[in-house]
């Protein structure tokens, strides 16, 4: 039970170690202190130890939505 105890500590100290993900106010421009990001930069940084983070998540749809936007080839 000791080992079990230590081990579920010591899961919770790394999973904590991660950067505390920052808040977002467009997810289409992304601005964390300052610093203009991507999206894929603010993903990497911030959401890898949080995919269920609600900013992650948003983070994450508009970057889908912006890869599906283009222009239509003439003839489509």
């Amino acid at each position: 039970m000791k080992r079990l105890t230590s081990l579920a500590v010591l899961v919770v100290l790394i999973a904590g170690c991660g950067e505390s993900v920052p808040t977002v106010t467009d997810y289409k421009k992304i601005v964390v202190d300052g610093q203009a990001m991507t999206h894929a930069e603010f993903l990497n940084k911030y959401c890898t130890n949080a995919p269920t983070n609600e900013t992650c998540i948003r983070v994450s749809k508009a970057m889908r939505e912006a890869a599906t936007k283009g222009v239509t080839p003439k003839g489509w």
